[in-house]
């Protein structure tokens, strides 16, 4: 069963929903080897254990592309018809631990997601050379699916320069069993950990 929080993304309401959460923004390092999930689970379970936040950085091409998404998304709709809301955060109740944020999600079924990313116009470059999901993004999306429950994802980059790159990707596309096996061991050694820490909340 999925819940979907109210909390508009970026608001103190939305961050604290997610605290503790393997989100799909995170898969990637979660699933990854090496200092970027030792990094992860360390925070993660600070998070679980204490509430505590840490600050996020946030580079100038990121609040670049937070500030440019619903124009993309507006775009978007345009571009293919589709009527697509806003969403919170989603979790499911088969996969405990975990958690996703859609830039949107396509009305009514609600298995459609979107995907919207506002890079640089050289990015956009490389994305329409490539004519690939961009690496970079593969867990995120693969987890969007899995958590949100999707048939399909439209991957949707956008700059005011440059022709938009889309891509549709179906949920075949991806091993979303063995994504999810990973992940379930992720949070149950993060759990561990975070039992573990004193004054666990």
């Amino acid at each position: 069963m999925i819940t979907w929080d109210d909390a508009p993304q970026g608001t103190a309401d939305w961050v604290d929903a997610r605290l503790g959460l393997l989100t799909a923004s995170n898969f990637k390092a979660a699933l990854s080897k090496g200092s970027a999930r030792d990094t992860l689970m360390r925070r993660l379970a600070a998070e679980k254990a204490w509430h505590a936040r840490e600050d996020s950085y946030k580079s100038a091409a990121m609040q670049r592309g937070n500030d440019l998404e619903a124009q993309a998304r507006a775009n978007f709709e345009l571009d293919t018809g589709l009527a697509v809301a806003e969403v919170g955060l989603a979790t499911n109740a088969a996969f405990p631990g975990m958690g996703a944020s859609l830039d949107g999600i396509v009305m009514p079924d609600r298995t459609v997601g979107v995907e919207i990313k506002c890079p640089l116009a050289s990015t956009m470059a490389e994305y329409h050379r490539s004519g690939k999901l961009p690496a970079a993004y593969r867990e995120q999306v693969a987890a969007q699916m899995l958590i949100c429950e999707l048939t399909t994802v439209h991957f949707y980059a956008w700059h005011p320069d440059c022709p938009p790159y889309h891509l549709v990707i179906a949920a075949d596309h991806f091993d979303l069993e063995k994504l999810a096996e990973a992940a379930r061991a992720f949070v149950a050694e993060l759990e561990e950990y975070a039992d573990k820490l004193p004054g666990r909340i």
